[in-house]
């Protein structure tokens, strides 16, 4: 014996644990239809919403359209593949904290910014992350122009003169 339970509404009926073929059709997914998953004969499925492309999924990918945004309330696993971020027309990648811009990326360069300290880029120790070497800028007083500090091309250790680099770098024999 089996019961089935008819909806008070107009529509396709479709059994739990079945399949639905669309075929080539539309699923309307509210009542005024703006809305709808559409099996195309492309080999992809469209997800529309107020009418326009904004979600496409094709085999192993999902493209979002239209200058929606992709969410993920939780964690994003790519399992060791690649994470692969792709620069808008200033080939620039840009992470935003806060609204604003803080971490840019631009073929070799990278930008930290901040929200009134001075920036810094911290390098952690081998064993547990247990202590770091940090590389600051100064404070904004002491700044005269942007400054540049390049690294010799050899191997040795940077020497420091109180607070400030040393003119001379001695090396490790």
């Amino acid at each position: 014996d089996r019961t089935i339970t008819l909806p008070n509404a107009t529509g396709t009926v479709a059994l739990q644990n079945a399949s639905i073929d669309m075929n080539g059709t539309e699923l309307i997914l509210d009542a005024d239809a703006d809305t709808s998953i559409t099996a195309d004969t492309d080999d992809q499925i469209d997800i529309k919403i107020a009418g326009a492309d904004d979600f496409t999924f094709t085999a192993n990918k999902l493209d979002v359209l239209s200058g929606s945004t992709l969410e993920v309330n939780g964690t994003l696993d790519i399992n060791g593949t690649e994470l692969i971020l792709d620069a808008d027309t200033d080939d620039t990648i840009h992470f935003k904290i806060g609204g604003n811009d803080r971490i840019t990326f631009t073929t070799g360069i990278i930008d930290l910014k901040n929200d009134g300290s001075q920036s810094q880029l911290r390098l952690y120790c081998e064993s547990s992350n247990a202590h770091y070497v940090a590389v600051q800028a100064p404070a904004h007083a002491d700044f005269s122009g942007n400054h540049t500090i390049t690294l010799p091309n050899a191997t040795g250790t940077v020497a420091l003169d109180g607070d400030a680099l040393a003119y001379s770098i001695v090396f490790g024999g």
